[in-house]
């Protein structure tokens, strides 16, 4: 009994730990931002599995999601409603392509790289992608690589 009682205490004391360094960063959904009309703020976050995104409505009309063929192999997908504020813990190791549904063909959209395992650098967009989501993903990419800092 006392074997199982100290196994329970040593499981959930890392548990505990593992739970304690998790960050939570906030992403505005705003109709403009650094990266130009309709936009999330920031456009790129680099974080660590267990941490999370709160995205906060800085104007109205929008929501956050992710689209199955958009995310890491195994990861979960997520999708706000529009004018939701929420919360969303990711995971899983890999780049994340978010979007804003009302506004995926003008090109709101996020990157977030979770973990150290996947560089940006050799990141491939892929081809069905709408155009203005195109080049907002790749004006992302390109300001990441000249400056090496978030958005």
């Amino acid at each position: 009994m006392i074997k199982l009682t100290i196994l329970t205490m040593i499981a959930l004391t890392s548990l505990a730990c593992s739970t304690a360094y998790s960050e939570t960063f906030q992403v505005k959904m705003e109709n403009r931002g650094p990266m130009g009309k309709m936009a999330f703020v920031p456009s790129l976050l680099h974080i660590q599995p267990g941490d999370s995104i709160e995205f906060i409505n800085g104007t109205f009309g929008h929501n956050a999601m992710t689209i199955n063929y958009m995310i890491p192999k195994g990861a979960k997908t997520f999708r706000g409603a529009v004018n939701e504020e929420f919360t969303t813990t990711l995971t899983q190791n890999g780049i994340y392509r978010i979007v804003c549904l009302p506004h995926f063909n003008f090109g709101m959209v996020m990157l977030v790289q979770v973990g150290n395992d996947t560089n940006l650098r050799d990141y491939v967009l892929p081809t069905s992608l709408p155009k203005y989501a195109t080049k907002r993903f790749e004006k992302i990419i390109s300001h990441q690589q000249e400056n090496d800092t978030d958005l």
